[in-house]
């Protein structure tokens, strides 16, 4: 038995081949987890886009030389902690 693959007529919105919108964000973004691998990336790419983007996380804080703000030992279960690190990144 043969399969035949076709690509789609139109790439998708996520596809690596397709290039970012030339945009600017002039946005505060406050990213939970942001000291992961993921929440790291993100952060870097909306800061080239233009936003101002803090970083939280339960893990200790480490330097993120993108971000605007970064927090580290945030327990978002924690609402009075979570409270104090969402206003300190306003």
């Amino acid at each position: 038995m043969t399969f035949a693959f076709s690509p789609p007529a139109h790439p998708s919105p996520l596809s690596p081949s397709t290039p970012a919108p030339e945009t600017s964000l002039p946005l505060r973004v406050v990213i939970t987890g942001g000291l992961g691998a993921l929440g790291r990336s993100v952060g870097a790419e909306l800061c080239t886009r233009g936003a101002q983007v803090a970083l939280l996380d339960l893990a200790p804080t480490i330097a993120v030389p993108h971000a605007t703000w970064v927090a580290g030992g945030v327990d978002l279960a924690d609402e009075t902690t979570t409270a104090n690190a969402m206003q300190e990144a306003a």
